[in-house]
């Protein structure tokens, strides 16, 4: 069996801005299929459906940064800002992985660190939810999550 990761997908027929997680297999780079799963279309309406194809991007939802669906070529769902995978995809590659600690669950973390632009986001070794973004001129002190 193929290992999927969550994704989020958004809800156009609810009264307030809503994303359903649901599984899907990374096909590669920011490209991923929505795998099949119970989903009722008489009880929600999701903007993509389970064998659909999609492009996903760290996106800022109100309850942190998920790695979401989007339409093609939109950098932007619902106006949230969202990391542009070349940047994700430079940090983690590239640039500096200080080992860290998710401080809300103590899972094993790393923060990887743009090196072209210096700004840096945690992942969670244990979920690989990304559980914190920070701007270049984000200052990371003895209290951040990083590891000495």
């Amino acid at each position: 069996m193929t290992d999927t990761v969550k994704i989020y997908v958004y809800m156009p027929d609810e009264g307030v801005d809503v994303w359903r997680p649901v599984q899907a297999e990374h096909l590669g780079g920011n490209v991923y299929r929505i795998v099949e799963q119970p989903y009722d279309r008489e009880d929600e309406i999701w903007q993509f459906e389970p064998g659909d194809v999609v492009a996903c991007e760290m996106t800022r939802l109100s309850g942190g940064w998920f790695l979401v669906a989007t339409p093609e070529g939109g950098s932007r769902v619902n106006g949230e800002s969202s990391l542009k995978e070349a940047q994700i995809d430079e940090a983690m590659h590239s640039g500096k992985q200080p080992t860290a600690r998710n401080k809300a669950n103590g899972n094993p973390a790393a923060r990887y660190v743009d090196p072209e632009k210096g700004a840096s986001f945690f992942v969670d070794h244990i979920t690989n939810e990304v559980i914190h973004v920070g701007r270049s001129c984000f200052q990371y002190g003895p209290d951040s999550g990083d590891i000495p």
